[in-house]
């Protein structure tokens, strides 16, 4: 198989389909009471969604969610994650909407001013309802998916996957009647070749010339390394910084590590709901309420 085959196989793989937009949104009025409310969405974010200790998280850049949120958080659900990878949106439950935030950079030791392993962040995100399952996500139940550090090397395909502030822009003089403004969602794949620096690993776009699209806005976005079949593809690493011909990123296993021992880092809460506790009837009432509504839909 020719190495083109290999990168479009890669490209489709569920590591790379793990990358996720994240969309910030606001609110004119901070003193709305009257139900969950956006009044406009903004901002070009990336992130990976994965799975670990039974729960969906987001890992992303650091600097992705705090150039978004100056001044902090404008609502108990500043940001959203979109369930699917293919933007199909019926109802809020399309999204996951974010529940804590965890400083898990403080955790790793890697001392290189080529990267800062500071920069990044795991969101943990409220549990999907059942109908509502991502379909596209980097199960952390093990190792098995994340590319070791002794498998980096000079020459490897690596592929940078994203969404590009310039391909995800919006459009707020769009008319619509029932719609405020819209948006691309496009994600983007830069094929490039893993060169190293100081024992670290980055990627160079200079013999791949993929320099036709700014890379602004793929921070958090998804490394993955090329394969023939989708199932040997595995995860390289995170985005932190990059441009026209360099991607930086933390590596897979470093990331990982930090991931597994999450607990140990400061927590912090995003939707105070999260500490919320609901009786068990509040609970079923909810649930019954959503069997309802998708039992009804499923039928039409």
């Amino acid at each position: 198989m020719d190495i083109n085959a290999k990168l479009k196989i890669s490209v489709e793989s569920n590591i790379a389909k793990s990358c996720r937009r994240i969309f910030f949104n606001h609110l004119y009025d901070t003193d709305y009471e009257n139900g969950f409310h956006v009044d406009i969405m903004y901002g070009s974010g990336s992130g990976t969604l994965v799975f670990y200790d039974g729960k969906f998280f987001l890992l992303t850049a650091k600097h992705v969610i705090d150039k978004n949120t100056v001044g902090g958080y404008q609502n108990n659900s500043p940001f959203w994650v979109p369930v699917y990878k293919n933007l199909n949106l019926k109802s809020l439950h399309d999204f996951l909407l974010p529940k804590y935030y965890y400083d898990i950079g403080s955790l790793i030791s890697v001392n290189n001013y080529l990267i800062d392993s500071n920069d990044i962040c795991l969101v943990e995100l409220f549990d999907p309802m059942p109908l509502h399952t991502p379909d596209y996500f980097i199960d952390l139940t093990d190792d098995r998916f994340v590319l070791k550090k002794n498998d980096y090397y000079e020459g490897q395909f690596l592929i940078a996957n994203g969404y590009p502030f310039g391909l995800n822009n919006f459009d707020h003089e769009f008319k619509s009647e029932g719609f405020t403004h819209s948006t691309n969602v496009v994600r983007h794949s830069a094929v490039g070749i893993c060169l190293m620096e100081k024992d670290t690993p980055y990627i160079s776009y200079e013999i791949t010339n993929m320099s036709d699209v700014n890379h602004d806005g793929m921070s958090g976005g998804v490394v993955c390394n090329a394969w023939d079949t989708p199932e040997k593809v595995q995860w390289a690493g995170l985005m932190l910084s990059g441009n026209k011909k360099i991607t930086r990123f933390l590596p897979a296993w470093c990331v990982y590590e930090a991931l597994t021992n999450y607990k140990k880092s400061k927590k912090h809460i995003i939707d105070p709901a999260a500490d919320v506790t609901s009786d068990l009837e509040k609970i079923k009432e909810v649930f019954m309420e959503y069997a309802n509504e998708f039992s009804q839909n499923k039928r039409r």
